[in-house]
């Protein structure tokens, strides 16, 4: 094992507990101290786990990813009435990111092209147009 993987190791398993844990105090009805430990929990891990070094276009992305899934247990915190549409910040934005960002990363290293905010927009415009309500209709818009 590399040296310093163990007390990181360590740390991530004690976050994972810890929001596994969060769910079963919701289940408890402690709803409102859950949601807020859990997000202590990770917005905890991403201070302490997220790098500063090495900003790259996809890097930046890949962090609003992971902010965004921060936002979206944030939002269902502060509005646990509407904590289902909370988490599609967390589904749709913040994993939404995450894996179209992965997804570009994957097909440009394979061909070796270089990234671009035109090409990095393109795709993200296809994917939101790929899901336009104007798509269940039988004429286009």
């Amino acid at each position: 094992m590399p040296a310093g993987s163990l007390p990181r190791a360590a740390f991530a398993a004690a976050i994972g507990l810890t929001i596994n844990s969060t769910f079963i105090l919701e289940a408890c009805g402690l709803t409102s101290f859950a949601a807020w430990l859990r997000v202590g929990a990770i917005a905890l891990y991403l201070a302490m786990g997220m790098t500063r070094e090495g900003r790259t276009f996809l890097g930046n992305w890949l962090r609003v990813g992971l902010v965004m899934i921060l936002a979206g247990f944030i939002a269902e915190a502060l509005l646990p009435q509407v904590g289902v549409g909370a988490l599609h910040i967390v589904f749709i934005s913040g994993f939404g990111f995450i894996v179209i960002t992965v997804a570009i990363r994957v097909v440009f290293r394979s061909r070796r092209i270089r990234t671009s905010v035109h090409t990095t927009a393109a795709v993200f415009h296809r994917r939101r147009s790929a899901d336009s309500p104007c798509n269940d209709l039988p004429i286009r818009c």
